[in-house]
């Protein structure tokens, strides 16, 4: 069995975001998980984004650790888990 990996977190949105400009946050991050086989989910609420990634290891680390901690669009994020999982919760999951 494929061992799948997942890092799941909470942040605060740049207060400044437009809802256009969130929106074209969910399209690209449906579109570029799509492309790498990534599952997961992500939520935008009160100010406040909540994700979960699921995918290989390599990539989804990479990911988290390069892109999404520096991304200027959020800040004070909360990593909740990072694990190896044997079953993705959001493998069916559509954006």
């Amino acid at each position: 069995m494929k061992q799948i990996y997942t890092i799941c977190y909470v942040s605060k949105a740049n207060p400044n975001l437009t809802i256009e400009e969130i929106n074209t946050i969910f399209e690209l991050t449906e579109e570029n998980n799509s492309l790498h086989n990534v599952s997961g989910i992500l939520l935008h609420s009160l100010g406040n984004f909540f994700q979960a990634l699921e995918g290989g290891e390599k990539f989804i680390v990479d990911l988290y650790e390069n892109k999404i901690l520096k991304d200027s669009r959020h800040s004070e994020v909360f990593e909740i888990y990072r694990r190896n999982i044997a079953i993705p919760v959001f493998s069916n999951y559509l954006f």
